[in-house]
């Protein structure tokens, strides 16, 4: 069994052990997953809920931290 922390899973396997930092079945609300668009929405549960791991900029090449802290995801 997988365990991880500090993460975000929304209608995923119930078999992963997730820390007491990770998410569990809640909406990561992206701003339009339908059309490819994963971004977090401001009021989105991953906003400022990660870490600092050294990484600075995002796929986009934006900056991070964004706002209060890191967020949990690729953007």
């Amino acid at each position: 069994t997988p365990s991880s922390d500090y993460n975000l899973f929304f209608h995923a396997p119930t078999a992963i052990v997730t820390g007491t930092h990770s998410i569990t079945d809640t909406d990561p609300l992206f701003v339009d997953p339908g059309a490819g668009n994963y971004r977090l929405q401001p009021t989105s549960p991953a906003a400022d809920a990660g870490v600092d791991l050294g990484v600075t900029t995002d796929l986009d090449g934006a900056a991070r931290p964004q706002g209060a802290g890191f967020s949990l995801g690729a953007y």
